[in-house]
């Protein structure tokens, strides 16, 4: 069955058109006007010239603009390409630049920000602002610009599901982001798996909270299950994590899923026991948590106070979910990531690309459905180096296998840090530290953290004679990185160590950091 999500939004809207698809506060729309503005939209890109396969971005904290956006962007053939809210207005710039984009969409907190991309950018790029504010007169209202597309109205353009259907750009290794083409068919066989895997959501019945950023491929991959689905998405605004009143939604709105970092579900269960019991909570069943480790005690510890199931997922913006580990998996499985997710195979590969022995640590590899990765765009050394010759693509971590199948992680092949649930690249951060002119060499690394699971650590070696503070570097770095980005603490040295071809040994300023902390 050759399908795209075109495709699968008519059927929601043909079987379901009466019943709700999203709510927003006291804001709220059924499948059927979902459908309608899908089409407004699709009119609105082709009138302002945009085409099928063109570029359009949007800078938008979690609203339900993100799903008209997606909707009718696919109605147009047009590949969406969301920003992340938390970047500054280089990172934007950049993204907006490589990916091409014509029209940015962005969220009337985020004008000034814009403003100055566009001093970066296209300047023949078209902005629509969303928001009651007046915008710029650089900028098209929302609304104005949906007028705009209602001559067009209903306009549906036919797509192969090999078309692209949106850009995730991935923290760079070396520096730049890295942007992943996710297409149609890529992401339906993905999310698919998902339903079969989690059972989330998969059902009319279903109410999905949306609490992770919709930028993110997390926020993408269950806002499109709600939908392929038929259930009720509840979009939670973004921006600060108040565990109190997303309980209050789970009681008021009734909700049966949600997916979160650790950090969140740390958060959830510190809920005073009194307040919790107040509440009527018992039709959340299924709490997905994923993007960072997470514990066996606080696992068990929110199956206890919550009452739910806990299903952690592993895996990446490239790969979707590689393995999942289950609530009724042995607590001795625990400190894995679980077993391949439906359709899905694991490989471990050594530096020469052969397979590694059981419990042998290697390069982990997978292939088969919902693998989203489809190129990375503008960029085909990346593109090669993330597949091989019988199509298994890279992970980017290390891991093993044990007897039964389940994957354990012993490092990340490229030393990334996950705050908060958030990818760091201690490369790009590096970058911005060694631009500032005291700076002789620097390393950055992640510390353990009990709330954020790490925190960045710069650890600096300065020029002969040059005096900064740790705050000095900071503020430098706040000027040029994402505010998750920004280191949170500066170690000053006299020498990084390297090896004997001058390679900074970022292990071993680790492990010296490590040591100060406990002393």
């Amino acid at each position: 069955m050759q399908l795209n999500l075109n495709d699968y939004l008519d059927q929601s809207g043909t079987k379901y058109g009466a019943e709700p698809a999203w709510k927003s506060g006291s804001r709220q729309a059924t499948y059927a006007e979902l459908v309608a503005t899908a089409g407004t939209v699709a009119g609105a890109l082709t009138s302002a010239g945009v085409a099928l396969g063109d570029r359009a971005a949007f800078l938008l904290r979690n609203c339900p603009e993100i799903l008209e956006l997606h909707a009718g962007m696919s109605r147009a053939g047009v590949v969406a390409v969301p920003l992340n809210f938390r970047s500054v207005a280089r990172e934007l710039a950049h993204v907006v630049n490589d990916s091409g984009s014509r029209v940015v969409v962005f969220g009337e907190e985020f004008a000034d920000a814009m403003d100055e991309v566009r001093g970066i950018v296209d300047p023949d790029i078209r902005y629509v602002m969303v928001g009651p504010s007046a915008a710029p007169r650089w900028a098209t209202p929302y609304g104005e610009w949906l007028d705009g597309g209602a001559p067009k109205a209903g306009l549906r353009v036919e797509i192969d599901p090999a078309h692209p259907y949106f850009i995730g750009y991935t923290s760079g290794t070396t520096g730049a982001p890295k942007g992943a083409v996710i297409s149609h068919r890529a992401l339906i066989r993905h999310v698919l798996a998902l339903m079969l895997e989690y059972g989330a959501p998969s059902q009319p019945r279903d109410r999905f909270l949306s609490l992770m950023p919709m930028f993110h491929s997390n926020g993408t991959w269950f806002a499109t299950a709600a939908m392929m689905a038929g259930a009720l998405n509840v979009i939670h605004p973004s921006g600060g994590f108040d565990p109190r009143e997303v309980m209050r939604v789970v009681a008021a709105e009734r909700i049966t899923h949600t997916s979160v970092v650790p950090t969140m579900l740390r958060m959830m269960v510190a809920i005073d026991p009194g307040e919790l019991a107040s509440l009527d909570t018992s039709s959340l069943t299924t709490i997905l948590v994923g993007s960072a480790p997470v514990t066996l005690s606080l696992k068990r510890e929110a199956e206890r106070v919550l009452d739910v199931k806990v299903n952690e997922g592993y895996g990446a913006t490239e790969t979707g979910v590689v393995t999942s580990l289950r609530p009724g998996d042995p607590d001795e499985k625990q400190a894995s990531v679980g077993r391949p997710t439906m359709g899905r195979a694991v490989s471990i590969r050594d530096d020469q690309g052969r397979e590694c022995p059981v419990g042998t640590a290697g390069e982990i590899w997978t292939r088969g459905e919902g693998v989203l990765l489809d190129h990375y765009w503008n960029n085909p050394e990346a593109t090669r180096a993330a597949f091989d010759a019988s199509g298994w693509c890279a992970v980017g971590d290390m891991g093993y296998l044990d007897s039964d199948g389940y994957l354990f992680l012993t490092d990340r092949k490229h030393d990334m840090i996950i705050s908060g649930g958030e990818n760091v690249y201690p490369t790009e951060v590096e970058s911005v530290l060694l631009d500032h002119p005291a700076v002789a060499e620097a390393a950055v690394i992640g510390l353990a953290h009990e709330h954020w699971g790490e925190t960045v650590q710069a650890v600096v070696a300065l020029k002969p004679g040059q005096v900064v503070t740790p705050q000095d570097l900071i503020e430098f770095s706040r000027a040029g990185l994402a505010d998750f980005k920004v280191p949170r603490s500066v170690r000053f040295v006299d020498e990084l160590p390297k090896s004997s071809t001058g390679k900074i040994l970022r292990r071993l300023v680790r492990e010296a950091s490590n040591a100060a902390q406990t002393e």
